[in-house]
């Protein structure tokens, strides 16, 4: 079995990551109104 990410888990994995950094920034965003 190859242990090397393949190029469509890759690009799977940004959509997601992008949504989580969007959730932390609008919490941080709301902790300091």
């Amino acid at each position: 079995m190859e242990t090397r990410p393949s190029p469509k888990a890759r690009s799977s994995i940004t959509p997601q990551t992008l949504k989580v950094k969007d959730t932390f920034l609008h919490q941080i965003a709301d902790d300091i109104k």
